[in-house]
């Protein structure tokens, strides 16, 4: 999925994968909805997405509860549109924690052409070799044109693209 003029929402968007997240998806043109609890982080993160010249937005709230997260949802839609793209970052992993499970699905709504792509991102269970925050922003991205799941298991995922792999 070419991401650009997409609106992207990320929630956790104040935290580290969040935050890298939310950067990478503006360098490739997609317009962000920023969600979190830290407002100082949010608007830090909002600032470095601005630089790539795309409509951000930011709303505060725990993506964990599900009014709050529903009330910034509709607060982003309002200043951007409808949301092509949700990442939730929000019990992401935190630069050297080992392993992470990311899931990306296609959801269709009632309207015609209402589409939205949904990545997920979580501490895996897995044993294995730390990974950064960068190779799980990259591996996400990757993700959102192949719905499906992926473990990330201390890999390098910029050298060696090719052996991401998916599980439907």
């Amino acid at each position: 999925m070419d991401v650009e003029a997409k609106t992207a929402v990320i929630t956790g968007a104040g935290q580290e994968v969040g935050r890298r997240m939310a950067i990478a998806l503006a360098e490739r043109g997609a317009n962000v909805g920023l969600l979190d609890r830290d407002a100082e982080h949010l608007t830090e993160t909002a600032a470095a997405c601005r630089w790539a010249g795309v409509r951000v937005a930011v709303a505060l709230g725990d993506s964990g509860d599900a009014r709050s997260r529903d009330a910034g949802l509709a607060t982003i839609e309002r200043h951007l549109g409808p949301v092509d793209i949700l990442v939730d970052c929000d019990r992401a992993l935190v630069a050297g924690r080992r392993g992470v499970h990311l899931t990306c699905n296609r959801h269709t709504g009632a309207g015609q052409g209402d589409t939205r792509t949904v990545v997920t991102i979580a501490p895996g269970t897995k044993r294995g070799a730390a990974i950064s925050a960068d190779d799980v922003v990259e591996a996400a991205i990757w993700l959102i044109d192949r719905p499906s799941h992926l473990w990330i298991d201390g890999i390098d995922l910029q050298s060696r693209p090719s052996t991401m792999t998916g599980a439907a």
